[in-house]
């Protein structure tokens, strides 16, 4: 190969006259302070010992996992990973969280009606969504701690614990309804 045809491909494979958006994942300006489709401010019009993303930190993620759900945390865990640009990792993360979902939807029909098993099985669940989260971000939740921030509100994340189960409560319902309608009722 000669000399034009490696300076012709060296642009398509890596560009850095852009930035990736953390949020929607469109490309802007090297300089450019805001995103030009979703106004998300970008990391690129800072310096790089400065975190600018607000994040959801270790603590939130586990007071939401344990007071809400474990797809909770994960959502707050995915959430993190796509304002840093950490697509690849923020689908394992949306994955791991529904495989956490089932596996708890099992277990509670699985073990015996207890308070002390489904806590047991709660404080399980939360320490294992804590740890995978700072395994991710440790770094991240490193730096933000250092600098007092910026962190993402606590009031968006128990909103959306609220919204996740109102939205399976909702689900229960619903199926409850169709198979009493069907004539699979539950009877005692």
């Amino acid at each position: 190969m000669d000399d034009s045809t490696d300076n012709a491909v060296a642009p398509i494979l890596f560009d850095i006259t852009q930035q990736t958006c953390p949020m929607c994942g469109g490309k802007n300006e090297q300089a450019a302070a805001t995103c030009a489709n979703c106004g998300e401010t970008l990391r690129g019009s800072a310096s790089n010992e400065e975190l600018t993303v607000p994040l959801y930190s270790a603590k939130l993620i586990g007071i939401c996992t344990f007071f809400w759900t474990e797809l909770t945390g994960m959502t707050l865990l995915w959430l993190n990973c796509r304002r840093l640009g950490l697509f690849r990792e923020s689908q394992q993360v949306l994955l791991a969280g529904i495989a956490m979902t089932v596996v708890a939807i099992v277990f509670a029909f699985v073990l015996p009606d207890s308070r002390i098993l489904s806590i047991g099985l709660n404080i399980i669940l939360t320490v294992v969504v804590v740890k995978y989260a700072q395994s991710m971000l440790g770094p991240q939740f490193d730096r933000q701690r250092k600098q007092k921030g910026p962190y993402a509100s606590t009031w968006l994340a128990n909103g959306l614990g609220l919204l996740m189960v109102l939205v399976f409560l909702s689900l229960i319902i619903g199926v409850v309804v169709v198979l009493e309608v069907m004539g699979i009722g539950f009877e005692e």
